[in-house]
């Protein structure tokens, strides 16, 4: 926390907006507690991991409410590096066209690709 302070600090002189690209990934409390704690740090923008649940999202929107921040919160879906393949071999996210509409689909026994 203090280096990353530290860095705030310095950045913030410069009149830039600051964004703390964590990925926040954990049970809801955990992820309250942590972003209590970014909350204090007066940035712009912080992130969490989508697939967290919406439950730990909420704790997260709810820490950074309960400490006065006025942070934007972004939940990241999908990361880049992600490649198609990794997709549909480990994700068993598959895209389904149908005329010009295109939909995601997540492979479970209900649907088999």
């Amino acid at each position: 926390m203090v280096m990353v302070q530290k860095s705030l600090d310095r950045s913030s002189s410069k009149d830039t907006k600051s964004f703390l690209d964590l990925k926040l990934h954990d049970i809801p409390n955990t992820v309250y507690h942590a972003m209590s704690m970014l909350a204090q740090l007066d940035v712009d923008m912080v992130n969490v991991h989508a697939a967290g649940t919406i439950e730990m999202m909420k704790a997260a929107r709810k820490a950074l409410d309960d400490h006065g921040s006025k942070a934007i919160l972004l939940a990241v879906t999908q990361l880049t590096s992600t490649t198609e393949e990794a997709m549909h071999e480990e994700l068993l996210i598959h895209k389904l066209y149908a005329g010009n509409c295109c939909a995601i689909c997540i492979e479970c026994e209900e649907c088999r690709l």
